[in-house]
């Protein structure tokens, strides 16, 4: 009987349980919505003007506190821009 190695171990238990596939399905979306966070508030930083820190802080904490930091950025450090009424 041939060992496998623990990487090929996984790969054989992963396969035989779904629990793998359906995790991964989970983390998918889950990722892309966190990178789509961080790039709106990198955009919104660099576009608008900020208060309390300066950008590349705000950048850095957006980036380094997923979902925390981008919060905090656009609550506390956001400059609020004036509202346009139109009708």
């Amino acid at each position: 009987m041939q060992r496998r190695t623990p990487t090929a171990e996984y790969h054989h238990r992963c396969r035989a349980n779904r629990r793998c596939t359906m995790s991964l399905a989970a983390i998918i979306p889950i990722a892309v919505l966190t990178l789509a966070f961080v790039i709106y508030c990198w955009v919104d930083i660099a576009r608008g003007e900020v208060q309390h820190l300066p950008k590349w802080a705000w950048a850095l904490i957006a980036a380094a506190s997923v979902p925390l930091g981008g919060i905090v950025y656009l609550v506390v450090g956001r400059v609020p821009r004036p509202r346009s009424h139109t009708r």
